[in-house]
Parts: structure tokens; C-alpha cells; sequence
């Protein structure tokens, strides 16, 4: 694929046709269901595929919309009796965020081609709709979707044929992160081919990762059958791989979907994965640009559902502010969509948050028995105060890079960030006595607290002038705490807090009764006090294993916006480390 100018992309090779919506899924994709009857009657029993060239746009109004259109060779029996002709398809998708959780889609698709050997001309329309309600909390928990589809078919021969319809309407309801209920009616009415199927099935990982799919039987149209099998959210699907085609003489298809570039606006529009970039962006922003996020502070980052609503927002961007490792999976798709030459990786508006930062966890061998791994280290890095002030270079960097003529103002902006770090981090005494840059060193070092009990200053020891989050943090430095996730490694380097077990048996991995039984006796076993949770896992589970093992259940945000007053990094380290003191020093109930 490539970018054209007005943010088309432009893709030429085989790939799946964008018809409607579950055309978009292989058939072994979806694994909670076979494929409608209509889509396999209509569109082929693995449904519709083709070599040739593909055009996308999204733009904003009233809600998102999107526009694909396609030339491809057809292929399919079932409609163009596998002639090998060009055959046209244009699809408009209409997007709505209806509230924070619920958001609805409405489409429309036209498919157009003759077989002149056959004297054969068809014609295919489609109307598809769906309504997700995921409340980005709950996301792994929760999920409700009701989606359908309508057809009209029309085959003529000699200029005559009958119109054929079909649908199928289906509904998701996620039970937890291991179990859904899922059920389709589908209907076709060509002679022959009436019937309806059903399934309920316990779903597999929240995330959508690979599940087994029953293999079915025969069995006449019109019956009704259910299967115990994996079930996988629904969504939206990749392109396959490309291959060169033959197919150039249709790029002049490229006049229908080219828009005027939007000129650039005066201020600098950032645009972040994370609202706790979001939150660093805007403290050397300013007054100079805007900052918005794709993700909610209360939202699991690694499993963010991308949206067509994210596409405009990132193609109109200056800077895009991504950690950069394998944390947002979800980013590269958004990216290509988007056709923005500034922020696509290597771009001079994409900026990296990790680079500087010393990673953890990095792994010495990749195996899934690790659960989901992330290759190239610990993805969580803003959990790290000092980690926040590389993040804030790393922005300032790409912000000199788009707008050279802010420098200046930036620069100071990011200063004053960092000096306010330093002083919240380590208190005003000791940034005025030994400078914040010095005493940041010797935190990355390791060498910090020993260098002030080993130093004095007019006769006492500087390590009764520590103040800011350090001080705060002393109440239960050197103790352990049990956690769900392993997203606390940055904040527990930084005050010596240790994680010493895990609800989740493996990163990623949800946990089975067993495990969290295994958890609750090894934290009896070892007095473990307090239990670390962000608040978009299970809150009920976690709370039970607290009350199971009379340790206070500790439940935060993991990044700001997260909860209510959070707005800015400040705010969300000093809820971490209160929160923690309290649940360690009985001065009153956790965030529970």
C-alpha cells in the first residue's frame, strides 16, 4: 500500500473486498459462527475476495464516514460466473460516538459486473448496521453488540432476472473475560435456501486472540444448530497481503476519492495514544496547539477497539505521541488509515515515548507460555517519575521538529516541567541544594539514597532534607504488595515497592480459580498487606482476593483522566503513592 495526497491510501494486490461487514473476516476468523447464508450464497463460501486496487478516505461531519472503493478481477462463481472481468465495488461507512461506551455504524455497499461470454450482468446492494455498547472499564468484561446486514441480489441474463434479498441479524453479549452468548438468524429467499442458525458459546480471551472453532457437519438448510466453541469479539479485519497486480489501468478510480489537503492550521495539533502523554504534551504545549488522545484514561491500553472516528483525527495531526514498543497494537492500522506523512513512523511528528528509557523485562526468549510478551520490554514506562521527564524531552524534540518557530517556547515549557518533576519528586530542599538534574542521575544510578546518608550538610545528613514523592513513599518503601498486572515495574524501581505475585498467572493471560487460589495462599504465606490494581480490571475479584487474605485492595487509574480530578501527571502520582500510604499506614480506606 502507499499514501496519495488528500490522505487516500492506496493498496494494489489481493486482498478481501469491503463489502458490507463480516466480508471482511475469513471465514475461519469467526469462530463463533459460520458465515451467514446470504454472504455464502451470494458472495461465495468464503465470501468475497479479488486482485486489483483499492481506495480509502475517511473525513469528519456529523459523525465519521469512510470511503472505500475497489476494482477487482472477479473471481466468483457465484456471481460473475468466474469470468476473470473487472467488477466495481464502493462502500460508504457512517460512524457515530453516540456516548463515551456506545458508538453505531450504519453502511451501505454497491457491487457492479458483467460476464459478457454469459451474457451475464450482476448487481449486488447491501445495507449493514451495528450498535456496540464496551464501556472502556468493563472492556474486558463487558461488551454488547447487535449487528446485521441486508442484501438485494440481481443476476441478469439477456437483460432478465429476478431480485433475490437476504439477511442476517446477529448479537454478542460478554458474560466475562472467558465466557459470551452469541446468536444469528440468518435468510435468504432464492428457492432452496431458507434457514436459520444459532449458537451460545463461552468466549476466550477478552482480547480476541486466537480460539478453536467447531468444524460442522452436514445438515439441511432451515435447521438450527448449537456449538460449544471459543468465541471472538467482533471487528474489523486487516488487509491480507498484497501482491503487484495488472490491474493499473484503473488507477484513474483515484479522481473519485481525491480531496483537497487540509491547510495547516496556525496552532500545532498533537494527537497522543495515551491520555498521560496527553497530559505531558499539554504542560509544554501550551498555549501554542491542542492536544487530544485516542485511548480513556480508564481504558486498558492493550486492548483499545480502533475506531473510524481516530482516522480524521490522526491524518489532521503535527505530532503523534505513541510509546512505541508493542503496548498499542492498535496504532499501526490507525496510522496506515490515516495517510499522514508527519506522524507515520520516521515521520518528523511521531514521536516515541520510550526512546532514552531504560527498559525492564526485557526477554531473554520469546514463548506464548509467557503469556502475551512483550519482545522488546516493559511497555508501562509512565509509571516511572523520571521516566515522565524523558517522555516530555522526547515530545519537546518532535514539537521543535514541526513548528522550528516555537522552539523557544516549547523549550521553556519543558524546562518548567521538569524542574517542577524534580521538586515534586524529590522536594524543594534538595533540588535547591544539590540541583535536580544531579540528584535525577543519581536516582537512575541507584546510588541515591546511600549518597545522602553518606552526605551531610551544616551537620545533618542530607537524607532529612528527601521531601516530595520520595518522602511520601518512605511509609512503604522496602515492602511488598501483590498485583494484578505486571504494569507497576517503573513505579516499584522508583520507590522500592515490590510486586511479588501476580493475580494474572501471565501477562495477559486472565486468571482460572486455580491460579487466584494459588495467589491468595502465597500472599497468607508471606503477610502480604496491600493488593495494586488499575481499575479497569476486574474490581469485584479483586476485591474478593483482599478480603480473602485481610489485605487492603488498592485500586487506581493507570493514567490521568482515569478517574475524577486526575487531569495531570502530578495529580496521578500523588493519588498512587497517597493511596498506597494510607493502605500501608491505616490512616484511612484505599481507593476501593
Amino acid at each position: 500500500w502507499t499514501g496519495l495526497p488528500g490522505h487516500i491510501r492506496f493498496d494494489i494486490g489481493k486482498f478481501r473486498q469491503q463489502f458490507g461487514e463480516l466480508n471482511r473476516w475469513h471465514l475461519h476468523a469467526l469462530s463463533e459462527t459460520e458465515y451467514p447464508l446470504a454472504i455464502r450464497s451470494y458472495l461465495g463460501a468464503d465470501g468475497l475476495a479479488g486482485t486489483g486496487i483499492s481506495l480509502y478516505r475517511a473525513f469528519g461531519g456529523l459523525g465519521t464516514h469512510e470511503v472505500t472503493a475497489q476494482v477487482t478481477r472477479s473471481e466468483t462463481d457465484s456471481l460473475f460466473g468466474g469470468s476473470g472481468r473487472p467488477s466495481y465495488h464502493v462502500h460508504l461507512l457512517n460512524f457515530w460516538q453516540l456516548t463515551r461506551s456506545t458508538y453505531m455504524q450504519l453502511g451501505g455497499t454497491g457491487l457492479y459486473g458483467t460476464n459478457p461470454g454469459q451474457s451475464l450482468r450482476t448487481k449486488v446492494g447491501g445495507v449493514d448496521f451495528r450498535l456496540t455498547w464496551r464501556p472502556p472499564a468493563r472492556a474486558l468484561y463487558r461488551e454488547w453488540t447487535l449487528r446485521g446486514e441486508l442484501y438485494a441480489l440481481r443476476k441478469e441474463y439477456a437483460a432478465s432476472g429476478a431480485t433475490h434479498l437476504g439477511y442476517y441479524v446477529g448479537t454478542t453479549y460478554k458474560l466475562g473475560s472467558r465466557a459470551c452468548v452469541t446468536t444469528m438468524s440468518s435468510t435468504q429467499t432464492r428457492p432452496g435456501s431458507r434457514g436459520r442458525l444459532s449458537r451460545h458459546s463461552p468466549c476466550g480471551r477478552a482480547s480476541g486472540s486466537s480460539c478453536g472453532r467447531s468444524t460442522p457437519g452436514p445438515r439441511r438448510r432451515g435447521s438450527t444448530r448449537r456449538t460449544r466453541s471459543p468465541c471472538r469479539r467482533f471487528g474489523r479485519s486487516d488487509h491480507t497481503n498484497t501482491r503487484p497486480t495488472d490491474m493499473l489501468p484503473f488507477i484513474p478510480l483515484l479522481v473519485a476519492l481525491h480531496g483537497t489537503p487540509v491547510p495547516p492550521a496556525d496552532k500545532v495539533k498533537v494527537v497522543t495514544s495515551l491520555t498521560t502523554y496527553a497530559a505531558i504534551a499539554r504542560e509544554i504545549v501550551g498555549e501554542r496547539g491542542t492536544v487530544s488522545s485516542i485511548a480513556n484514561g480508564d481504558e486498558n491500553p492493550h486492548y483499545v477497539q480502533p475506531k473510524p472516528s481516530f482516522v480524521p483525527t490522526l491524518s489532521q495531526a503535527d505530532v503523534f505521541v505513541t510509546t512505541g514498543l508493542d503496548l498499542e497494537l492498535w496504532v499501526p492500522a490507525l496510522l496506515d488509515k490515516a495517510n499522514n506523512p508527519k506522524v507515520t513512523e520516521g515521520g518528523p511528528g511521531y514521536v516515541a515515548a520510550y526512546a532514552g528509557i531504560d527498559l525492564l523485562d526485557v526477554p531473554t526468549s520469546f514463548s506464548r507460555a509467557q503469556g502475551d510478551i512483550h519482545v522488546y520490554g516493559n511497555p508501562h514506562i509512565w509509571t516511572g517519575p523520571l521516566n515522565a521527564v524523558q517522555i516530555a524531552r522526547n515530545v519537546l524534540t518532535g514539537l521543535k521538529r514541526v513548528s522550528p518557530e516555537n522552539a523557544d517556547y516549547f523549550t521553556q515549557r519543558e524546562k518548567d516541567f521538569e524542574d517542577r518533576m524534580y521538586r515534586a519528586l524529590f522536594g524543594d530542599e534538595l533540588v535547591k541544594l544539590l540541583g535536580g538534574a544531579t540528584l535525577a542521575d543519581l536516582d537512575r544510578q541507584g546510588k541515591l539514597f546511600d549518597f545522602l546518608q553518606s552526605k551531610s550538610y551544616q551537620g545533618t545528613a542530607l537524607a532529612t532534607r528527601l521531601g516530595g514523592w520520595l518522602k511520601e513513599a518512605l511509609p512503604f518503601r522496602g515492602k511488598a504488595v501483590a498485583c494484578y498486572h505486571k504494569e507497576w515495574d517503573y513505579f516499584s524501581r522508583e520507590y522500592g515497592l515490590p510486586c511479588v505475585d501476580y493475580i494474572e498467572p501471565k501477562p495477559g493471560i486472565p486468571p482460572t480459580p486455580g491460579h487466584v487460589l494459588e495467589v491468595i495462599n502465597e500472599m497468607r504465606d508471606q503477610h502480604i498487606q496491600v493488593l495494586f490494581s488499575t481499575n479497569y480490571y476486574d474490581r469485584s475479584q479483586v476485591l474478593e482476593v483482599a478480603q480473602r487474605t485481610g489485605a487492603k485492595a488498592v485500586i487506581v487509574p493507570s493514567n490521568t483522566n482515569g478517574a475524577p480530578g486526575i487531569n495531570s501527571y502530578f495529580d496521578l502520582m500523588n493519588l498512587w503513592i497517597s493511596e498506597l500510604a494510607r493502605a500501608f499506614g491505616g490512616g484511612g480506606p484505599a481507593a476501593n
